[in-house]
């Protein structure tokens, strides 16, 4: 599965594992460590990069774009259809 594809305008669209498209204002779940410890973190774009935002957590935010490659997996579960 493409985590994100390159629009031809320019920037880029990114997909959970289910192949929904994830935007600025969506929730995302995904979970790290072991044992699992499950987050949910709102999506925000900050100077045109979308980023998961984990203020309870360390790091405070990551680029989507980076997300995959720390936690695996991740699932929009609130936000546009």
């Amino acid at each position: 599965m493409t985590d994100y594809i390159t629009l031809s305008k320019g920037g880029v669209a990114h997909f959970d594992d289910d192949g929904r498209q994830v935007i600025a204002g969506d929730v995302i779940r995904f979970s790290f460590g072991m044992p699992g410890t499950r987050v949910e973190a709102k999506i925000q774009d900050v100077g045109g990069t979308l980023y998961a935002m984990t203020p309870d957590h360390n790091p405070k935010k990551c680029k989507l774009e980076d997300l995959r490659r720390h936690v695996g997996g991740f699932w929009k579960i609130r936000g546009t259809v």
